[in-house]
């Protein structure tokens, strides 16, 4: 009889131990001041991660269980958001209905790791130089702007906001994890053009 594992699938891959480290640390942070939140004083393994780094795979007393990390220092017991899924079947199938959830639009397929370039458009300013970004095709992704582009970010927080349909345009170069996406080029743009 073999041991039942992790059918890692629909964008979802496992993470080796730095990646497993850095995401941990993540939720960490998220979590050290909210006591009230279902994960906080547990000890808890990052066993997987879908391609975007937010929504990770943990292992905790009792199961697995799904938590989309924000970004943010959190202090209201839903967030960052954490669903118990029980087993290790239970896991499985959360990995392969992913697809197939229509209110879940960061899905990417069974497709290799994209490591090209694609416009998009800054929808969130994180925290020190980490960005949300709406990607050309719709997905989100997390990215790290490099120190040249930070004053231009810094001085435009308004334009999140901003009823003129001003933005921050934006190129992502994609990498593969456990390094953040890479912001390569930004300005400012109106929403008809660039």
């Amino acid at each position: 009889m073999t041991t039942p594992t992790i059918r890692w699938q629909s964008g979802w891959q496992p993470c080796d131990p730095e990646q497993s480290r850095e995401l941990l640390r993540e939720l960490h942070r998220e979590t050290k001041d909210n006591p009230e939140h279902p994960l906080f004083g547990k000890s808890v393994q990052v066993v997987g991660a879908f391609l975007n780094w937010y929504d990770i795979l943990i292992l905790v007393a009792g199961g697995y269980a799904h938590v989309h990390l924000t970004g943010q220092h959190e202090t209201t017991p839903q967030h960052p958001p954490c669903v118990f899924l029980g087993g290790i079947d239970a896991a499985n199938e959360f990995i392969q209905q992913w697809r197939k959830d229509p209110t879940n639009h960061l899905t990417d397929g069974d497709q290799p790791w994209f490591t090209g370039k694609m416009d998009g458009i800054i929808i969130e300013f994180l925290r020190e130089d980490r960005f949300r970004v709406r990607l050309a095709d719709g997905q989100e992704a997390l990215a790290v702007m490099p120190e040249e582009f930070l004053p231009l970010a810094v001085e435009n927080q308004d334009l999140l906001n901003d009823p003129k349909g001003q933005f921050i345009r934006v190129t992502v170069e994609f990498r593969e994890p456990p390094a953040l996406h890479r912001i390569t080029h930004a300005h400012i743009s109106m929403l008809s053009g660039s």
